[in-house]
């Protein structure tokens, strides 16, 4: 007979998805750089106001990092594509010197998001270690 005591660990993962209108249009009609632009305060989403997608996962797990993840998001038709980032996020070590690659709308028309994937967001060969937590921020003008 043989005896032993198993410690099994598993990330854990949360994630939310929140939406903010950062800024509303000038006079011209459109704000002055969506990519770079500030959050102002009450902004209305109104035609030409700039959005921000802000996806949160984090890992809540002790010690185990959650590897091979990819996170998907189809912005709607009601919007126009303008850039995107991530942080916290890294290479997975089960597939290592390829990742995190953040997958964006490759030319103008695919950024004129119609609801299809035309317009995803992949975030893919990512790994999140044990207790970080990490974002997908992405910009775009409602039309």
């Amino acid at each position: 007979a043989a005896n032993g005591i198993f410690d099994v660990e598993s990330p854990d993962l949360e994630a939310e998805k929140v939406v903010l209108v950062v800024a509303e249009p000038d006079l011209s009609g459109s704000v002055a750089n969506c990519d770079t632009a500030t959050v102002v305060a009450d902004a209305k989403a109104v035609p030409g106001a700039c959005v921000q997608y802000t996806i949160t996962v984090e890992n809540t797990g002790d010690s185990a990092a959650a590897s091979n993840l990819v996170i998907n998001d189809i912005l709607p038709a009601e919007v126009t594509f303008v850039s995107a980032s991530q942080t916290g996020f890294v290479d997975d070590a089960t597939d290592p010197a390829t990742g995190p690659s953040l997958a964006v709308p490759a030319n103008a028309a695919d950024s004129d998001c119609d609801g299809s994937t035309t317009c995803q967001i992949e975030l893919s060969d990512a790994q999140l270690d044990a207790g970080v937590t990490g974002q997908i921020v992405i910009r775009a003008e409602i039309k």
